[in-house]
């Protein structure tokens, strides 16, 4: 990494009928040669995956949920990394629900359940950006969302292990 530059805090989250996921990666700038195609590397920092209540979720609760899990989880790695002296460079939010990052941008009446989720994401953005810049809520294909792994029932051990998309993250965290 380069000496005395932070990473930028980049988040996830999904939902699917077996679970949702939220996580957190830390995106480092490298110092790198001319051949060296990675500029930067990206690594895990914090992952939580929860299975939903019994009866289920419909599919917008169920992203909105992961979406406010994830906001917790980018909260809490950029505070810590304040409490190690090592300032974020910026934090972004990824989802690959346009339901979710919708609600969160809209200011109409919504009903208990989503106004409750989508005031707690707000809020925790807000405390983020008093941390270090932070983007707007942002798509991401599911193809590229790694917490789609950990919302699937037919995900295995070999797909989570070092070096592996849920380890590092898609390949435009380190292009």
């Amino acid at each position: 990494a380069v000496p005395d530059l932070g990473p930028t805090i980049v988040g996830f989250s999904d939902y699917a009928g077996e679970a949702f996921d939220a996580r957190v990666y830390l995106r480092w700038k490298r110092n790198t040669s001319l051949n060296d195609d990675e500029q930067y590397s990206s690594g895990l920092a914090l992952c939580k995956a929860k299975v939903p209540p019994l009866d289920g979720l419909s599919v917008p609760r169920g992203e909105l949920t992961g979406l406010c899990l994830q906001s917790r989880l980018v909260l809490v790695v950029a505070a810590a990394l304040q409490r190690l002296d090592v300032q974020p460079v910026s934090a972004v939010l990824l989802c690959d629900s346009q339901c979710s990052i919708n609600a969160v941008d809209t200011r109409r009446k919504m009903k208990p359940y989503f106004q409750h989720r989508v005031s707690e994401i707000r809020e925790n953005l807000g405390l983020i950006r008093k941390y270090c810049p932070t983007e707007d809520i942002q798509y991401v294909e599911s193809k590229l969302n790694p917490s789609d792994l950990s919302t699937r029932a037919d995900c295995k051990l070999a797909a989570m292990g070092p070096g592996s998309f849920h380890q590092v993250g898609p390949v435009f965290l380190s292009s």
